[in-house]
């Protein structure tokens, strides 16, 4: 794994518009890419809270590929923020999968919420 360049990104748009997601205007700084498999990042706030967001696989790779490829990556950026500074680290999803790994990777419930954004 390795740091995201410009031609990893278009590739990273594609698996999300695939998924009928929406591709960022705007990527965070910190990403990890295993190759034509999967990818995420981790959004740094001012207040010692990591975010992992904009998680996304190819939907062509196996399954397996896809899974292991998730697990390395959340990894690494949790790794990464702990060596930033974070004293947690935080992630969202209404996906079951996205939640299941979530709580196989140490992280516990907050409750359930309603989450709203608004484009500027």
């Amino acid at each position: 794994m390795y740091e995201i360049d410009d031609d990893e990104k278009v590739q990273i748009a594609g698996w999300l518009r695939a998924r009928n997601l929406p591709v960022p205007t705007s990527w965070p700084a910190e990403g990890r890419i295993v190759p034509g498999v999967a990818a995420g990042f981790l959004v740094m706030t001012d207040c010692s809270v990591g975010i992992l967001d904009f998680f996304v696989s190819n939907p062509e790779a196996s399954r397996s590929e896809r899974d292991k490829a998730l697990d390395e990556i959340a990894q690494e950026l949790i790794g990464r923020a702990y060596v930033r500074g974070c004293g947690t680290i935080r992630c969202n999803s209404q996906l079951d999968t996205i939640v299941r790994r979530a709580r196989r990777l140490g992280f516990r419930e907050l409750g359930t919420f309603t989450a709203l954004q608004k484009e500027l």
